[in-house]
């Protein structure tokens, strides 16, 4: 089967309040690599691969914060846009997820330890059955290490699986 991210936790702005704790947890009871994202994120704004090394954690762009820079990191979240406007930017909880580690193939395919999706999109027919209505790749490219294709601004983009082969157009 696909990998599934394990889950680590899911935090609310006021609980990330109580600093001490939250450090402790950081450094002592996540894996020494581990995913942070907002919840209602869009277009990879606040994402967070992280690796822990002692009592610093190491980010994607090579930034390195102790365990309090982070949880002001993570309480600036409530600033970010929100994938949909009926949601308020204070909603946002902060997702902890163990790292996927991206299968051999995709990475010959994408050049780097990046894991990009598949997007597939379904309907459920008046009759039940379900039905899909589209799907694409989301490639990753340069330096960028989250799928986001936003009309091409972050200069990644999409294929379309054959959804008979899965080969690539």
């Amino acid at each position: 089967g696909l990998p599934v991210p394990g889950f680590l936790g899911l935090f609310s702005h006021e609980q990330l309040g109580s600093r001490g704790e939250w450090e402790v947890r950081l450094r002592e009871e996540f894996p020494e690599r581990f995913i942070a994202k907002p919840t209602l994120g869009l277009k990879g704004a606040g994402f967070y691969s992280l690796r822990r090394e002692g009592d610093r954690f190491q980010d994607q762009e090579g930034n390195v914060y102790t365990a309090g820079d982070l949880i002001g990191e993570f309480s600036r979240y409530t600033e970010l846009p929100t994938i949909q406007p009926e949601y308020r930017s204070e909603e946002h909880r902060v997702l902890f997820q163990r790292r996927v580690e991206v299968h051999g193939e995709i990475r010959t395919l994408v050049g780097k330890e990046v894991v990009p999706c598949v997007r597939v999109c379904t309907a459920i027919t008046p009759g039940g059955e379900s039905r899909i209505l589209f799907s694409f790749f989301k490639v990753i490219t340069g330096n960028n290490i989250v799928d986001t294709f936003a009309d091409a601004t972050f200069g990644n983009f999409i294929a379309e699986p054959d959804l008979e082969t899965g080969l690539l157009g």
